[in-house]
């Protein structure tokens, strides 16, 4: 398979790794199983550096679409995605236009600096030992920890 992943659900955090020749079709797989495991509200890093394939305008659209979709399905977590060649950072950068609404997608060049970013997101979100949970568009403080 061109693309791996696994699920921190302590860190709350999935890190995903594709290379070779990559289809779509892998990403919607793996968006399925994030669903399935109960992560779509986790921090993601996706590393798309080992990635020989380019895709269409038209076909990242789509996908982004997709991904844009599920902030109206619930809660949904920042995307840092790492994309090293000019080639494939390009068309990160066109994912994340179009598919950010109001969740937080940022495109790096390195695993680190992608890493950095997702933990700054998690600590605005906990902070003291408290943290936010949100419902119906009410945010309500705890002080009880995660």
């Amino acid at each position: 398979m061109a693309l791996s992943w696994c699920i921190s659900h302590p860190a709350r955090l999935v890190i995903a790794v594709a290379k070779g020749e990559f289809d779509p079709q892998n990403m919607i797989d793996f968006v399925v199983r994030i669903d399935a495991a109960n992560a779509r509200p986790y921090r993601k890093m996706i590393d798309v550096t080992g990635v020989t394939a380019l895709f269409s305008a038209d076909k990242i659209r789509r996908f982004a679409d997709l991904i844009r979709q599920r902030e109206e399905e619930g809660d949904v977590g920042p995307i840092g995605v790492v994309a090293g060649s000019p080639n494939v950072h390009r068309q990160a950068i066109l994912f994340a236009q179009h598919a950010q609404r109001h969740r937080q997608i940022k495109v790096f060049h390195e695993q680190h600096d992608a890493r950095k970013w997702l933990d700054a997101a998690d600590a605005t979100t906990r902070t003291d030992g408290a943290y936010t949970v949100r419902l119906n568009a009410t945010e309500i403080r705890s002080a009880v920890p995660r």
